[in-house]
């Protein structure tokens, strides 16, 4: 049965304008894709009117991301579909393909209704999406250990049951607020921090940090000073600098083993870095080496990234830390610095001596996972091509001398490739786990084309010391937006594979046509193959709104973007989808529906049940209290029929703007789903099991439903009407 609500302005519907202005009309013949690449539907058709999360806004939502394999992919929604169960603001999903298909199921737990955006979320998962850590507050908690309504960290595994990780007796204080922070690769160690003291060994400090240890379920104390010392200041995970001192997974302050993390104490102002062994011992890696102290004093260091075994760690810092270190004499400049765990060694790998101010290195982009090779910044000309006074970009790589080689790269570039944003997130650089390319953005013109100030893409090669513009116009018609390499998975503390392990792809966004079919002016996904300087459309070209790319398999193999564009025959709803553009890929369509019936062809054959019909329609007038309004709306309800069939029917609803509608009654299973934005949303509305059984026995049942419509920010409006049941 399908029952047909209307709430919105005089409660007039558009979908023609709609469907015009979404873009998602009947698609028009896609591009040959490169690479023998086809379409799949990674998000369910079906998503009840809600979109896929392409651009989030919380830091605790994120775009689609891929497995390892490519097979897996998660992704949000600020709205539930399919078998979620969840009350949350945020969604969380993992598709995973088969044989004929992608399917999707929930993963977040299922939650009492959430009125604010204090709710459960996902921090961070394993590289095949197996494992995931998530916060809380709870009702219900998803696993035992810690009270209804408490904020607490879970770790899920693939069979969807949850281990309590912020384990102890704060577990069940509501005020406890524990914080995700890193964990090792495939989360046997878990590294929290939290303003409690959970081992009873911190009194006083205001922020503490644990390892926990999955194989046997126990915290411990990170936070330990050389000679196992309990640190008297609060203790944070080494990371990149940002307003939330969010730390960066991918660069590695917990070993991908978890026996190395690297922390600072204390965490503002005289502080200094740390690395915690194997639970057992701590070494200072930021203390110097030099013959006699700076005559400055101690200036604080800055984590760039270790190795994923966390043999190797590289910082910088203003002090002169190494006899041949060149800061300056105010020490007015930073040299990058690179500690050995296993030797306690240090080295100065930037000595600049013909700069009063030494190098003056500016930032590192990312480096090899065995910390062979580094990417970084820098103002002095530290080696040929160099200008000095600009940000130079070098690559450093250990050749087995002392003190290792540095070769130029380009420049000047930005620094949106190494300085985090406000919240510690989005960078705009990746490097291969080799580190033998490196894939960047610059509003600088590093090859001949000319970008006219607007950032475009650029990839380097160390194998043949080459450097492209991965997103520069083929045709040379000068660049009308910036190019974007990242997807929007970061929040996750994953960075997208913007470049594929063997660097024979690259992946980014621009709103420039690089290609004729991309007809729309609109963000879209593009590949850039180095190996023959060639660039191709991966998005459709068309849809009147973003196709931005997301994240891709470290093969390349599988590209993610999300879209509105109607790419395959499966996908008939006008939502924001997450599409695969995988090599070898795509399924056939799904059959075209039956031809309509006439007359005795419409009656079904003898014995068969009887076809469900449909629900008369009801109309809803009222806006709501949208942001900033203070008046209460007057609502007026319409009615054209009160009768439906059946202990199932949909509720069809049309809402002004982003909001929560909740559908409640004596008889009815409450459904409650949070949207991200107005438009169209389909509920399934269900009787309880007592009324079911009424509705067997009596064949009639007269109930009330309630309506519950809270625009965000405004006042809640309401509105009920009986309707007739028939069996």
């Amino acid at each position: 049965m399908r029952l047909n609500v209307r709430i919105g302005s005089g409660g007039q519907l558009v979908p023609l304008l709609a469907a015009l202005l979404l873009g998602v009309l009947a698609a028009p013949a896609a591009a040959a894709l490169p690479d023998g690449r086809g379409y799949e539907l990674v998000s369910p058709p079906d998503k009840l009117g809600n979109d896929v999360i392409a651009d989030p806004i919380f830091g605790t939502d994120f775009g689609p991301l891929s497995s390892a394999d490519g097979n897996k992919v998660a992704f949000t929604s600020y709205g539930a579909f399919g078998d979620s169960v969840v009350n949350g603001v945020f969604n969380t999903y993992l598709a995973t393909r088969g044989g004929s298909g992608w399917s999707t199921h929930a993963l977040s737990p299922p939650q009492n209704a959430v009125n604010t955006l204090d709710t459960s979320f996902f921090n961070g998962f394993n590289d095949d999406l197996t494992k995931a850590v998530m916060t809380g507050p709870f009702s219900p908690q998803p696993g035992a250990g810690a009270a209804d309504g408490t904020e607490n960290l879970f770790l899920r595994d693939a069979s969807g049951n949850y281990r309590l990780v912020s384990v102890g007796a704060p577990a069940n204080d509501p005020s406890f607020q524990p914080s995700f922070t890193d964990a090792a690769d495939d989360m046997s160690h878990i590294v929290f921090s939290s303003p409690e003291d959970l081992t009873g060994e911190a009194p006083g400090i205001t922020q503490v940090l644990y390892d926990w240890n999955a194989s046997t379920g126990d915290i411990s104390l990170v936070g330990r000073l050389p000679g196992n010392a309990v640190s008297p200041d609060p203790v944070a995970i080494a990371n990149s600098s940002g307003f939330g001192q969010a730390p960066y997974s991918p660069f590695h302050p917990v070993s991908a083993d978890g026996s190395k993390i690297f922390f600072y104490t204390p965490t503002f102002g005289d502080r200094q870095l740390y690395v915690r062994i194997d639970g057992t011992s701590t070494q200072q890696v930021s203390a110097s080496h030099a013959s006699s102290a700076d005559p400055n004093g101690t200036q604080p260091p800055f984590f760039s990234l270790a190795s994923t075994d966390g043999s190797i760690a590289f910082f910088t810092s203003a002090e002169k830390l190494t006899d041949d270190a060149t800061t300056g004499t105010t020490d007015a400049g930073s040299d990058l610095y690179r500690y050995d765990v296993g030797s306690d060694s240090l080295k100065d790998i930037t000595v600049d001596g013909s700069d009063s101010d030494g190098a003056q290195v500016q930032g590192v982009l990312g480096g090899s996972n065995d910390g062979k090779k580094l990417y970084f910044v820098a103002l002095g000309a530290l080696a040929s091509g160099a200008t000095t006074g600009q940000n130079n970009l070098y690559l450093w790589s250990d050749d087995g001398t002392d003190k290792g080689s540095i070769t130029f790269v380009g420049g000047p570039v930005d620094s949106t490739n190494w300085s985090p944003s406000l919240l510690g997130f989005r960078r705009s650089a990746y490097v291969t786990p080799d580190g033998m390319h490196v894939a960047f953005e610059s509003t600088s013109n590093l090859t001949p084309y000319d970008s006219g100030g607007h950032f475009e893409a650029y990839v380097y090669d160390a194998g043949t010391n080459t450097l492209l513009c991965a997103s520069c116009n083929p045709s040379g018609d000068p660049a009308t937006s910036d190019v974007v390499i990242m997807g929007n998975d970061n929040t996750i503390q994953r960075l997208a594979h913007s470049v594929s392990d063997d660097g024979s792809k690259v992946l980014f966004t621009t709103g420039d046509a690089l290609v004729r079919q991309d007809t729309n002016g609109q963000p879209d996904t593009y590949e850039f193959e180095p190996a023959g300087n060639k660039v191709f459309l991966i998005s459709g070209g068309t849809s009147s709104g973003p196709s931005e790319f997301q994240d891709a398999s470290p093969s390349g193999n599988d590209v993610l973007f999300t879209t509105r564009q109607r790419l395959v025959g499966s996908d008939t709803d006008d939502n924001m989808d997450v599409y695969d553009a995988r090599v070898g890929g795509g399924f056939p369509d799904p059959a075209p529906p039956p031809a309509q019936c006439s007359g005795d062809g419409c009656k079904p054959p003898p014995g068969s049940p009887p076809q469900p019909a449909f629900a008369a329609t009801v109309t809803f007038f009222g806006t709501g209290n949208l942001p900033g309004a203070s008046s209460k709306p007057r609502v007026k309800l319409r009615v054209s029929s009160r009768t439906v069939h059946g202990s199932k029917f949909r509720l069809r609803v049309n809402l002004p703007a982003r909001g929560k509608l909740t559908v409640t009654g004596k008889d009815l299973i409450r459904v409650s789903r949070f949207t991200g934005r107005g438009g169209s949303f389909t509920f399934v509305a269900r009787l309880k099991k007592s009324a079911r059984k009424r509705l067997h026995q009596q064949r009639r049942l007269r109930t009330v439903v309630h309506l519950r419509y809270q625009p965000a920010g405004g006042s809640v409006t309401r509105a009920t009407f009986r309707l007739t049941v028939k069996a």
